[in-house]
């Protein structure tokens, strides 16, 4: 065997052993710290990436600041627990979606309803927040044309609807809630789909449908 295929498998074995041994937050992958292992950071949108990856920029929030949030972003909302739907007016719109609470494991949560169809009109600007209410895991938002079902990896699978896209935050903790946003106007009509972009979160259900018309 000669020096060039021996210097090949050299490096293969020493990157196996990097992911085994080590734990990367702004590199390639980054990891979390769940039973998912390791998360795509980089490539995923991590520190300025192109997917939406976790970046480290967000605030942090209690259950009144949130509660209030949800409030006044229902202010031109009608709720519609029937049809799990919450239909929005007017051409700025604010969407705030509680992650993970208590109540809804691994589900968003808009106006007391898990993953409801949420309806905007076109040519809304669109404020997107998302406030992770999830002790136990990161969670994102993203609004796509692609629909279920979706992988693993369900961000290797999708294409964007442009602007919306909320990078993931880390987990909740002690009560204190971190939060990121997002702005994009509506100006594309059509049947869209949000979801969580952390590996298995969409496949294992967190995701609703978006219209915009």
């Amino acid at each position: 065997m000669n020096k060039k295929v021996w210097l090949v498998l050299l490096l293969a074995a020493g990157i196996l052993l990097s992911y085994s041994t080590m734990s990367f937050h702004d590199g390639m992958f980054g990891y979390y710290g769940n039973q998912r292992g390791w998360y795509f950071g980089r490539m995923m949108g991590g520190g300025g990436g192109m997917m939406g990856g976790y970046s480290g920029q967000y605030s942090i929030v209690d259950d009144k600041t949130a509660e209030a949030d949800m409030s006044s972003s229902l202010s031109n909302a009608a709720v519609d627990k029937t049809n799990n739907t919450v239909t929005y007016s007017g051409k700025n719109v604010k969407i705030v979606m509680l992650a993970g609470p208590e109540a809804a494991d691994e589900k968003f949560v808009v106006g007391g309803l898990v993953n409801p169809t949420l309806k905007i009109s076109k040519g809304a600007n669109v404020i997107l927040e998302m406030i992770n209410e999830d002790e136990g895991m990161p969670h994102g938002v993203v609004v796509t044309e692609t629909p279920p079902p979706y992988a693993d990896m369900a961000m290797m699978q999708v294409n964007l609807y442009p602007g919306a896209l909320v990078r993931p935050v880390p987990r909740a903790k002690d009560g204190k809630y971190p939060k990121n946003e997002a702005f994009f106007k509506a100006d594309q009509s059509g049947t869209y789909y949000y979801l969580c972009q952390y590996p298995g979160h969409a496949e294992e259900g967190m995701y609703g449908k978006f219209i915009i018309e």
